[in-house]
């Protein structure tokens, strides 16, 4: 399996419309389905990230992710882009304010753009409708 294989099969879910998500901790899963309207045809995809070891959520840039905003009836989540990276992201730590929160870090392999937000998530395999990409974790920390 080459990496640019995920990244072609992610890029199907650019601009699509969050249907359904689902974080499963017990299971260590994160799901959508989704959709993707083009000049009329409509496309379902059912994305699985599986042996998720740690996802990590931030709601806007810098300060902005304070503000949180209440919806308005008809919004919807986009996913603007989604991004494999094999070597993953870079490294997210705790910068802890006591002695043991320093043991937790994480290596996101997976990068997801939802407008201004961002979702990093840390998965062993991603579930692409049927086909099933073994990527493995990053080596990271």
């Amino acid at each position: 399996m080459d990496s640019s294989d995920v990244q072609v099969a992610l890029n199907k879910l650019w601009a699509s419309i969050v249907e359904e998500y689902h974080f499963d901790v017990l299971n260590h899963t994160i799901r959508f389905k989704t959709k993707v309207v083009d000049s009329g045809n409509v496309n379902e995809y059912d994305v699985q990230f599986c042996q998720v070891a740690s996802f990590y959520f931030v709601d806007g840039l810098d300060e902005d992710r304070h503000n949180c905003i209440e919806p308005d009836e008809g919004d919807y989540v986009e996913l603007t882009s989604v991004h494999f990276l094999n070597e993953g992201i870079g490294d997210i730590r705790v910068v802890p304010n006591g002695d043991w929160t320093n043991q937790y870090s994480s290596t996101p392999n997976f990068a997801i753009e939802m407008w201004s937000k961002m979702l990093f998530i840390e998965a062993a395999s991603v579930k692409f409708n049927q086909e099933i990409f073994n990527v493995g974790y990053p080596a990271g920390i």
